[in-house]
C-alpha cells in the first residue's frame, strides 16, 4: 500500500474500504467564509455581481423602493427588515440605515414618517408582509 504525498497513511482512510486503492476522489476544498456575511457569501461566490453589503446599490435583498431616497431591505442575516435613506451625492456606499423592524406595524408606520409620499406599489407590497418577520403573511 502506498502513500500519497501529503494525504498520510491510507490506512486511515475509512472510506477507502467502500472506493478501493485505485479510486481516490477528494471533496472539494472548503469554501472560505467572510466572517460577517458567513453562509451569504456562497452567493457572491456563485454570482460576483450580487452585492453582500445592505448599504450597496446592487444590494439583492430589497422588499421594497419607498421613493427616490427611501428603501425597504431584508438583513443580511434574515432576521429583519431595515428602512434605509439614500445619502445625497454619490458614495461607494450611498445607503444608510435609519430603522430596524421585525412588525409590519411598525416598519410603515415608520416608512411614512420617512418619506411623505410613498409609492402605492411599495405601499402594497410592505402592506402584503407578514404580520411579524418571519411569520406567514
Amino acid at each position: 500500500m502506498t502513500t500519497t504525498p501529503g494525504f498520510g497513511n491510507p490506512r486511515r482512510w475509512g472510506w477507502m474500504k467502500f472506493f478501493g486503492e485505485n479510486t481516490v476522489t477528494l471533496p472539494p476544498a472548503p469554501l472560505k467564509f467572510n466572517e460577517r456575511h458567513n453562509m451569504s457569501s456562497h452567493s457572491k461566490i456563485l454570482n460576483p455581481e450580487i452585492s453582500l453589503q445592505e448599504t450597496s446599490d446592487d444590494y439583492s435583498r430589497v422588499a421594497a423602493r419607498l421613493c427616490d431616497r427611501h428603501r425597504v431591505v431584508v438583513c443580511h442575516d434574515d432576521c429583519q427588515w431595515i428602512a434605509q435613506r439614500r445619502k445625497r451625492g454619490s458614495a461607494e456606499r450611498p445607503w444608510r440605515s435609519v430603522g430596524y423592524f421585525r412588525t409590519r406595524d411598525a416598519l410603515i408606520q415608520a416608512c411614512a414618517s420617512l418619506c411623505g409620499r410613498i409609492d402605492p406599489n411599495a405601499m402594497a407590497i410592505l402592506a402584503a408582509l407578514p404580520a411579524h418577520f418571519g411569520g406567514a403573511a
